[in-house]
């Protein structure tokens, strides 16, 4: 019962944190600004996984048979 409670707490800090964030306007999100390292980092590793877990069961054919060509088939 303490972990739930610990886990409770930890998940209304978030929240706040979070809500005290994005309704201060401390975070600057104009487009011709770029990102902190911080922010780009978060970003790039999140776009990594996604394609990872998206190509995780994609099949690559033989690219190297010529029938490929001829039957048109999309690699």
């Amino acid at each position: 019962m303490q972990i739930i409670k610990l886990l409770l707490l930890l998940a209304l800090l978030g929240i706040g944190a979070a809500a005290t964030v994005m309704y201060s306007g401390l975070v600057d999100v104009a487009a011709d600004e770029p990102h902190s390292d911080l922010v780009y980092w978060f970003l790039e590793e999140t776009r990594e996984n996604a394609i990872k877990n998206a190509a995780q069961d994609i099949v690559v054919p033989d690219l190297s048979d010529p029938e490929l060509v001829l039957t048109g088939h999309p690699i």
